[in-house]
């Protein structure tokens, strides 16, 4: 409710299910448009046996000729299941392949 009454507002819903044996995902951005934001809420705690790789900084408009890369080498943020984890939309991502037995 907080964030409709700042102007906010959901743009899509969605819901990704990796089973155990997924393999990993390439790595992507959800869109192209600023101002909006992922957020990811597992259902299982996610590592790097079974989570998302992001690379931190890759959404900031860069003038390639020029400036060195914004990015900094992947990560992968443990998230405990029913915690958040919120990127900006244009963010580079990727699911890992899911490693777990569940």
């Amino acid at each position: 409710a907080g964030l409709m009454k700042t102007g906010g507002r959901r743009d899509r819903v969605g819901c990704v299910c990796a089973l155990p044996g997924t393999p990993a995902q390439g790595f992507h951005v959800d869109g192209t448009d600023e101002g909006l934001i992922n957020a990811f809420v597992p259902l299982v705690d996610v590592n790097e046996d079974n989570g998302t790789q992001i690379e931190p900084g890759s959404h900031a408009p860069v003038d390639f000729a020029f400036a060195p890369l914004p990015c900094r080498p992947p990560t992968t943020p443990r998230v405990p299941a029913g915690g958040i984890l919120l990127l900006d939309y244009r963010t580079r991502h990727r699911g890992l392949a899911n490693q777990t037995s569940v």
